[in-house]
């Protein structure tokens, strides 16, 4: 599956939210930014899902949304 998710947006974004939801920010966040990197800019759902809840709070997910709004999403 994770070499899938290395290539797939959505199932990059499914690795960090269960990485979130237990509690694993760090890997969350990594699986967060490869799911931008390979084009996933929905931000509604990064701002909604309840699965990101435990890293909403955290500096980094501000840093991701707003990068997403500017369209400054990095490799």
């Amino acid at each position: 599956m994770l070499r899938n998710a290395a290539v797939d947006p959505d199932i990059a974004y499914a690795v960090a939210s269960v990485y979130a939801l237990e509690g694993e920010r760090d890997e969350a966040f990594e699986w967060l930014e490869r799911s931008i990197a390979l084009g996933n800019e929905n931000k509604p759902l990064f701002e909604h899902d309840p699965n990101l809840v435990s890293v909403r709070e955290d500096s980094r997910f501000g840093e991701l949304m707003r990068r997403i709004t500017r369209g400054q999403v990095k490799d």
